[in-house]
């Protein structure tokens, strides 16, 4: 009874080691062959090995019971025999493979206990089947006693007992099954669901239906409405997969979807099943799990932007960078290290690409390879090698041999075959890459290189350059002078280094207006260091000099330092002075000139009307000065007007401005608030003027000026006008006699007429600018019978700014005045040539005469112009008469002489208008190449009633004929008039009693 108890025992102790031998390797090769899980092969030591061993024990024991109850029973014999021969030959096969093992030594074969106990164990069960049989007999003696029915009564109840055994532990079995799909069902994230091949139906977890966002009660659904919660871009490659994993085409069922939820949205699922199968292979249970990715998957996205910006970032960075392992293979580089130095490796770039993949060799994505169902990505230990070599050619020059955080230089071969300047350096990363970066100096060192050369070039420019230039810092330190900085300053370039620019620049105004020294330091913080400046040198050598300042700029645009440039410009100053002087002052009297007592008078007027205080203008003209430098002589003349300077510098104070305007007049502006004050001052000088003599050759000459004054007051208008104003006051003055002096006020007469004039001359350019005149035709009859051609004299007409015509005795004055003349002759010949040119054959046969001013008679642009246009028109030149005054061609005899008979050369004739007017006419008249005399209307007036009258145009008709001119009576408004011209034999007559003005242009612009 000993035996049976301890044979189990000896049997457990046994086979834990035989089954531990056998496990170890066989079995977990078997496993990791199959690719089981790791879990499960790391489990093959512990629980299985155990529970194997128990189970035999138990199943051992069972059938040993099963014996003794049943000793006839075949199937109890046949599974303790089989048992029996099982373990029997694992003991045998144990036995003999220990004792090939220490074939070589046997005797080592009984050193360990182990086999002592292989071989008592396989003793044992040899013998476990003699005592078995006879407990089988002893026990089956003991039955047969007790009798058939009793024994058939205990099998049977036996057997029932052994049923209900099996259902209890079948439905315990079922139950602990449930409860544990329950678990996990429930304790699981994932959305589990099986699907049945004969019914087609899925039923879906409640953790899978919330997943969706459905109700989790309805548990079955169609394999179509499953299909259906597919993407539709993907729904054809899920089903693909679905269907060959059923057709056992693929060992395990993973694939990732979109899949709808209740809303419409569509989320990311990683769908994972696996079959169970029958012994045909054919698929009777399919259990699957679906993972929510939708974050990993946004996880992936974000992922693979940040290593594209990452990407983006290491192409754009200037430096050559390139990311080594260990063994100093490159395993990433970016665009610059391609663009430099060409491909890292030589393997070609796979095809698809992995966004959540790393980066490859070549700077991008790596690709990766299919992916097996157990998520392994292939082995990439085939990878092309890399080629330091190729880039560093001496293996001392490669990155392993570097110490680490330094910079080192190498030449290095680039892509396209030249040897580059590089700088390289090494970072070391936690997991032992290293970090290469380079950089190309071959730019940089040529640049230095041409620094260097331009560096020599700039001081050997500056050695030799002639000014003096001063080299500062930020501080405005000195740090370099040139040669002829040092002979200016008084300093060497080793004195003078890190000295301050105060101590070395001495500088005052250039005008010597301040005596004290200027503060060089403040004045350059401002920033308005250039200029003109004299400058007192460390001896004590004082000179003139420009000088200039430029910065000196860094790489980045900030300001270094300055530049500073000095030249001796001393001579030049001093000749600029006397031509500034020369070019404000007049020469002959020490006075300003006409541009220099502008600018002073523009000064004064602007000063007027910031303050408000008035000032007070004078315009002085010399009496008799014509007598004089026409009796005397040029030099006379000049020496009159230099001691009319001095004269006037004496009698004025130091504020007033004293100017020489023209040949004989002067303006003077006094800085007086009372403007009788002023008016007082100029009397008493008008009256020492008088007391002056001037002495010349024996002759003697009493000086006497007139003077006009006006005010300057704060709403006085521009310089021309308070000139034109003081002018007009002078010629009042002067209208007075000689030795007179005339202070007018705002208000005065003589103001307001020249603030008249200046209006008119407004108005006159304006209606100029914008061909607001027009012409008119009156008709001079002739009175000598049929044989003399009619006359037409062409009138001017100024159409104002409200379309009303103006007579030209209101702006004639003025336009004569301020030589605008020319300019409206101008326009009257252009319109003239316009009206006769555009309507052709329609004028009547006649003469037209047409009106000139002095001031275009001695204006040889208008001469010119003239010519031109008579010389290109078409319009007869026999029938052009030109009128000229008889003061305007008595005034410059020659030049009016010179011009008629030029004009004339082309075929026009000349009439001389308002003869008798002026003094010493027969004087004049023989001088002048003229056709027609027009007798002064003045004379025709009233030669009806005036026998003077009638006796001075009898007088001029008779020379007229005897000269062999042609008389044209003028301003004749009666008939009696007229009856008296044709009795005294005048050729033409005109005025109203004649005939009416009638309309030859009209406005080329409306006003």
């Amino acid at each position: 009874m000993i035996f049976p108890k301890f044979s189990p025992a000896l049997l457990l102790l046994h086979m834990d080691h035989a089954l531990q031998q056998f496990l170890r390797t066989p079995m977990r090769q078997l496993m990791v062959q199959f690719k089981m899980p790791d879990w499960l092969i790391q489990k093959v030591n512990l629980w299985p090995l155990q529970g194997l061993i128990s189970l035999l024990l138990v199943v051992d024991l069972l059938f040993l019971a099963l014996g003794i109850l049943f000793p006839a029973s075949s199937v109890v014999t046949i599974a303790s025999d089989c048992l029996f021969f099982a373990v029997s030959g694992l003991l045998i096969f144990d036995i003999i493979s220990t004792f090939c093992r220490t074939a070589r030594s046997p005797l080592n074969y009984f050193k360990n206990f182990w086999n002592w106990l292989d071989l008592l164990s396989l003793v044992m069960l040899l013998a476990l089947p003699f005592y078995r049989y006879a407990i089988f007999l002893r026990f089956g003696r003991v039955l047969r006693a007790a009798g058939p029915g009793r024994v058939r009564s205990m099998v049977k109840s036996v057997q029932l007992a052994r049923e209900l055994w099996q259902r209890l532990w079948v439905s315990q079995q079922l139950q602990a099954r449930e409860a544990l799909w329950e678990l996990m069902a429930r304790s699981a994230n994932d959305g589990l669901w099986e699907w049945k091949p004969k019914t087609g139906e899925f039923m879906l977890s409640p953790r899978w239906r919330e997943l969706r966002g459905f109700q989790p009660t309805a548990r079955a659904v169609s394999r179509e409405r499953w299909g259906q919660l597919i993407h539709g871009a993907d729904r054809d490659r899920v089903l693909a997969e679905f269907e060959r994993y059923l057709a056992g085409e693929t060992p395990f069922f993973q694939v990732e979807y979109r899949g709808q939820q209740r809303d419409g949205s569509y989320r990311w699922f990683n769908c994972r099943a696996l079959a169970l199968r029958d012994r045909h292979g054919r698929a009777t249970v399919v259990l699957g799990a679906d993972t929510d990715i939708s974050a990993l998957k946004a996880s992936q996205a974000e992922t693979a932007q940040h290593l594209e910006t990452l990407q983006k970032i290491f192409d754009r960075i200037p430096l050559v960078l390139a990311l080594c392992d260990g063994d100093g293979r490159i395993e990433f580089v970016n665009r610059t290290f391609e663009q430099l130095l060409g491909p890292a490796t030589d393997a070609p770039a796979p095809a698809d690409t992995d966004i959540t993949a790393p980066l490859n060799t070549n700077g991008h994505l790596q690709t990766n390879t299919p992916t097996n169902p157990h998520g392994d990505h292939g082995d990439h230990s085939d990878a092309a090698p890399q080629r330091w070599e190729q880039i560093f050619q001496n293996p001392r020059d490669r990155p392993e041999h570097w110490p680490q955080g330094t910079w080192h230089g190498r030449r290095v071969l680039s892509r396209s075959g030249d040897y580059l300047n590089t700088l390289w350096t090494t970072v070391t990363l936690s997991d032992g890459r290293n970090i290469v970066l380079g950089e190309d100096i071959t730019a940089r060192r040529q640049a230095e290189e041409q620094l260097a050369a331009e560096r020599e070039l700039a001081q050997v420019t500056l050695q030799s350059i002639g000014d003096a230039v001063m080299v500062l810092d930020e501080q405005r330190r000195i740090q370099g002078l040139n040669p002829v900085a040092e002979r200016t300053l008084g300093w060497s370039q080793e004195e003078a280094r890190g000295k301050g620019i105060e101590e070395l620049l001495q500088l005052f105004d250039a005008d010597g207006a301040t005596a004290e020294p200027l503060n060089v330091r403040a004045i350059a913080r401002k920033g308005g260091l250039s200029g003109r400046y004299r400058l007192v040198s460390r001896q004590g050598h004082q000179c003139i000099t420009d000088l200039s300042c430029a910065p000196l700029r860094d790489h980045a645009g900030g300001v270094a330092g300055q530049v500073l440039v000095l030249r001796d410009v001393t001579e030049a100053h001093y000749l600029e002075q006397e031509l500034m002087w020369q070019a404000t002052h007049d020469v002959l009297t020490g006075l300003l000139n006409r541009q220099g007592f502008d600018a002073q008078l523009r000064g004064a007027i602007a000063t007027v009307r910031q303050t408000g205080i008035p000032q007070a203008l004078a315009c002085l003209s010399l009496d008799w000065f014509a007598i004089v430098d026409t009796t005397c002589g040029h030099d006379a003349s000049t020496r009159l007007m230099e001691r009319l300077g001095s004269f006037l510098k004496q009698q004025f104070p130091t504020t007033a401005t004293i100017g020489r305007l023209y040949t004989d007049e002067f303006g003077i502006l006094l800085p007086e608030r009372d403007f009788t004050k002023a008016a007082a001052l100029l009397e008493a000088c008008r009256k020492k003027l008088a007391e002056e003599r001037f002495y010349w050759h024996g002759a003697i000459y009493t000086l006497s000026a007139s003077i006009g004054l006006v005010p300057i007051e704060r709403n006085s208008s521009t310089l021309e006008v308070i000139l034109g104003a003081a002018d007009a006051a002078c010629q009042a003055a002067r209208r007075e006699g000689p030795g007179h002096l005339k202070a007018c006020q705002a208000d005065d007469s003589q103001i307001l007429r020249w603030q008249t004039e200046q209006q008119w001359i407004a108005r006159i350019n304006s209606a100029l600018a914008e061909d607001r005149f027009c012409l008119y035709t009156q008709s001079i009859a002739p009175l000598g019978g049929p044989g003399s051609p009619p006359i037409s004299e062409v009138l001017l007409r100024m159409i104002d700014e409200v379309g009303q015509e103006v007579s030209p005795g209101k702006f004639m004055p003025a336009a004569e005045r301020y030589n605008l003349m020319p300019e409206i002759d101008r326009w009257v010949i252009d319109a003239f040539f316009a009206a006769v040119e555009s309507r052709g054959m329609d004028l009547p046969e006649r003469i037209y005469t047409i009106n000139l001013s002095g001031s275009s008679l001695n204006s040889n642009r208008f001469f010119a112009f003239l010519k031109e246009r008579i010389t290109n028109s078409h319009f007869p030149k026999h029938r052009l008469c030109f009128e000229v005054t008889e003061t305007t061609a008595i005034a410059n005899l020659g030049r009016s002489a010179r011009f008629m008979e030029e004009i004339r050369a082309l075929g026009c004739s000349f009439a001389l208008d308002d003869f008798g007017s002026g003094m010493s006419s027969l004087m004049y008249l023989k001088s002048l190449p003229v056709d027609y005399l027009k007798i002064d209307g003045s004379f025709v007036r009233d030669i009806d009633i005036n026998p003077v009258d009638r006796t001075m145009v009898e007088s001029c008709h008779r020379i007229a004929h005897a000269m062999g001119l042609k008389t044209i009576a003028e301003f004749v408004e009666r008939e009696t008039v007229l009856e008296a011209l044709s009795a005294m034999g005048i050729d033409y007559a005109q005025g109203f009693a004649v005939s009416r003005m009638d309309r030859l242009t009209v406005p080329l612009k409306d006003p």
